[in-house]
């Protein structure tokens, strides 16, 4: 953008182009928009060479992916290049319904063909989550004591009590 670089006083920009000052947004909402087509391609590459099966399980998957697509589109591209006042609102409005249906999308693929083998996956994210929550809490404790005893001690701020808590965690890490 053209105009003074505000950490360096009153040096202009030799780089600015004037003009476009909306450019990061536009390049921004194209990169979305860009990244959400490439995930309704990879689904409906998935879905054109899968069997009859599977072609059920992703049918709801890219129908919701499409739409999350539509909505970027509609809420970063178009709002941004024509100002049209409909672009943002509905587009934003069918990102939440695009994000809120891929949920809902894999719960029924998940009831409606008898995906049952995913209680493992979620088991097992249920219970590293778990963990994860367990040790942070725990470092958070350690860090916060060490601290404050440190603090009192030595009278001044030291990383001290967070290099320590951080050895205590991994090693607790390491034994679960």
């Amino acid at each position: 953008m053209s105009g003074l670089v505000d950490t360096l006083g009153p040096i202009e920009n030799p780089l600015g182009i004037n003009g476009l000052e909306d450019a990061p947004d536009m390049i921004e909402g194209f990169s979305y928009a860009a990244l959400g087509l490439a995930v309704v391609v990879s689904l409906l590459l998935r879905f054109r060479h899968a069997s009859a099966l599977e072609r059920q399980h992703t049918k709801w998957l890219a129908y919701t992916a499409s739409v999350v697509l539509v909505g970027a589109i509609l809420a970063y591209g178009v709002s941004s290049v024509t100002e049209a006042w409909w672009g943002e609102p509905l587009g934003v409005t069918l990102l939440a319904v695009g994000f809120a249906g891929v949920p809902i999308a894999m719960g029924i693929a998940i009831l409606k063909h008898r995906l049952y083998e995913i209680d493992i996956v979620i088991n097992r994210t249920l219970v590293y989550g778990a963990l994860t929550v367990v040790l942070a809490g725990i470092f958070q404790a350690i860090d916060a004591a060490l601290h404050y005893l440190l603090l009192n001690l030595l009278h001044h701020h030291s990383f001290l009590s967070s290099i320590v808590s951080a050895l205590v965690v991994a090693a607790l890490f390491h034994l679960s």
